[in-house]
């Protein structure tokens, strides 16, 4: 694994691409729309923060809702496809990149330690350190060649495959590394700034809203953001950890961690802050599940040494990269997946008329024959 060093004006540019969720047969405007980010964003490194791979969907078949009877060996086959899809992009163009997982990657036989090697074939990717659930990422100073930035990345969720569950919480042990981990790093350098990304948003996320009956619904009551904490889109109230073993109130008194980062809602792309801490969610990049025609993009985090804070947490959407002329929105309507019963119709639509059409010519004209007599 090769170091991370900041730029040397200071600067660290962080792509986040958050729920790809797609498969081995991938929707290619999503493609178009990350290759333009790479292109236009010019990152330092690509972090993908969860539900990379629609993970319980790889034994589906191409058409229609029924699934194909796998070996493991095939399912491994059909997950490395996905993968290369979507990390072939920064690999091609020598971006490091790293990731978390989500709710949907592990919710299949390979499990995540497999999944994790062969993530780690590509020459590319930034393992991190520590264990699995929660790594750390350094990023290091040019000049002295000290750790300037610390990323930590960590798990919101694991699938129990006898029970066919998904477990979506943080384990109590996973917050006791991170405190005794990052108390180490404050001792060696009191100025230690830091960044989490996870998958599933901390229940620390909901102090950004207020009750409005504008809002949107929750357990018979309707929320907004906080607009004296918060600024962004939020269509469904965020779908947050059922616990999070203290880590929001962890992460609210450890002064050095800066922002949490998270995915996860679909069509929620907002950043607040409470107290000293940044709450970012960013919506999805993925074209297979639901989405929202602004939402569909990247969010390009934007890191300043000499400030010791995020300068820049713009979201690029598919419009902002792609363009909006006539083929990048057909492009859109045909791959977006909330246009599935739109599409369906019209074809049907469609098949029906030229039908109707065809059989009414020949109901006129008769069907000529060329013949030999």
């Amino acid at each position: 694994m090769k170091k991370l060093f900041l730029r040397p004006d200071g600067t660290f540019r962080i792509l986040q691409v958050s729920d790809a969720q797609d498969m081995h047969f991938v929707r290619k405007t999503m493609l178009t729309m990350l290759d333009a980010a790479y292109e236009a964003l010019e990152p330092d490194l690509v972090v993908f923060t969860g539900d990379n791979i629609l993970g319980n969907h790889l034994c589906d078949r191409r058409f229609g809702s029924r699934t194909a009877d796998l070996s493991i060996t095939e399912e491994t086959r059909r997950m490395k496809k996905a993968l290369d899809y979507i990390l072939s992009q920064p690999q091609s163009r020598s971006i490091p990149f790293s990731m978390v997982f989500g709710n949907h990657d592990d919710r299949n036989r390979l499990g995540k330690p497999l999944q994790f090697s062969l993530w780690e074939s590509y020459s590319c990717f930034q393992p991190g350190e520590g264990p699995l659930d929660c790594r750390e990422l350094p990023v290091y100073a040019p000049d002295s060649g000290k750790r300037a930035l610390t990323l930590w990345l960590m798990d919101t969720a694991r699938y129990d495959r006898r029970t066919d569950a998904c477990e979506e919480t943080v384990l109590p042990e996973t917050v006791r590394h991170f405190e005794r981990r990052n108390r180490e790093l404050v001792c060696q350098n009191a100025e230690q700034p830091a960044l989490v990304f996870a998958h599933i948003p901390l229940p620390g996320i909901c102090r950004l809203f207020l009750e409005n009956i504008k809002g949107v619904p929750y357990n018979g009551k309707y929320y907004q953001l906080d607009p004296t904490k918060a600024s962004g889109t939020c269509h469904t109230y965020p779908a947050v950890v059922s616990d999070d073993s203290g880590l929001s109130e962890v992460l609210q008194r450890t002064k050095n961690v800066q922002a949490v980062i998270s995915g996860h809602d679909h069509t929620n792309c907002f950043v607040g802050k409470t107290g000293h801490l940044q709450w970012i969610q960013t919506s999805c990049a993925s074209f297979r599940c639901y989405g929202s025609p602004d939402l569909r993009g990247v969010r390009l985090l934007e890191w300043d040494n000499q400030k010791k804070m995020l300068t820049g947490t713009n979201f690029y959407s598919y419009e902002a990269l792609c363009g909006h002329g006539l083929p990048q929105t057909l492009r859109y309507f045909w791959d977006a997946d909330e246009y599935e019963k739109m599409k369906a119709t019209l074809l049907t639509a469609g098949a029906i008329t030229a039908a109707s059409a065809f059989a009414a010519l020949i109901g006129k004209h008769g069907v000529h024959r060329r013949g030999w007599d």
